[in-house]
């Protein structure tokens, strides 16, 4: 899809980086491809249709960095350790067609099921009620699409020039940096909205790093939805 930037953040080049730059260049070959490494990693380009870029620093900085390189209408947002789904662009761009009051479009991030033991056992303690709460919708396509107050950025899609209305993601945020840029776009009057039919594959995380992150991202982002609720100014120009 010409019109579709898809934006790759990554610290380094890894097997599960080079499954997703091939995977997304096979199923949308006319798409620009933006793979944002630190400033020090190996690159090992896969594609023609692929450009890296430089940027150190927190993950929100290198999304920053792809959306300033895209010169597409619409942006798309996938972790280096995911994959998407054959229709993941399409259905995403009719409800943003569609639906004008739609500012961010994203869907489900499934585990894909030739995880190993370890990362299945993350699979399942991430689907349930007492670790994910209301948000475990986030890991099945079986969930019905609804309007929501926060999408995980390993699958959004939207149009780059309101990611730019909205100043980008805040690059002083470590975690949560998502959560933050849902929070303004409602605050701002469009709707973040979740389809079953948007679907990546997504790598769940070996149990310590899965631990760490819940120890870490949690906090932060309960944190950072309590501000933008009462309108403390928490972002910085892109």
């Amino acid at each position: 899809m010409k019109e579709v930037s898809i934006i790759v953040p990554s610290i380094e080049w890894e097997p599960f980086t080079e499954q997703c730059i091939t995977t997304c260049a096979s199923l949308f070959p006319e798409s620009e491809i933006i793979l944002v490494l630190d400033d020090d990693a190996p690159e090992k380009p896969a594609s023609k249709n692929l450009t890296v870029l430089r940027q150190g620093g927190v993950i929100s900085k290198k999304r920053n960095a792809g959306v300033k390189a895209a010169k597409t209408e619409f942006i798309a947002f996938i972790d280096s350790d995911a994959f998407p789904h054959k229709d993941w662009l399409s259905n995403a761009l009719d409800i943003l067609r569609t639906d004008k009051s739609v500012g961010i479009v994203g869907g489900p991030n499934i585990s894909p099921p030739s995880q190993d033991k370890d990362r299945k056992r993350v699979s399942m303690a991430s689907q349930s009620w007492l670790v994910a709460g209301k948000w475990r919708f986030y890991k099945s396509a079986k969930s019905s699409a609804c309007y929501c107050d926060n999408l995980p950025s390993c699958n959004i899609i939207l149009r780059k020039s309101l990611y730019e209305q909205m100043s980008g993601m805040n690059e002083e945020l470590e975690v949560g940096e998502d959560t933050d840029l849902c929070a303004r776009m409602i605050a701002s009057g469009y709707r973040v909205y979740f389809t079953p039919k948007v679907i990546v594959y997504h790598y769940d995380r070996k149990i310590p790093g899965y631990l760490r992150q819940r120890m870490v991202r949690g906090p932060g982002c309960f944190c950072i939805f309590l501000a933008v609720r009462h309108k403390r100014k928490i972002f910085t120009p892109i």
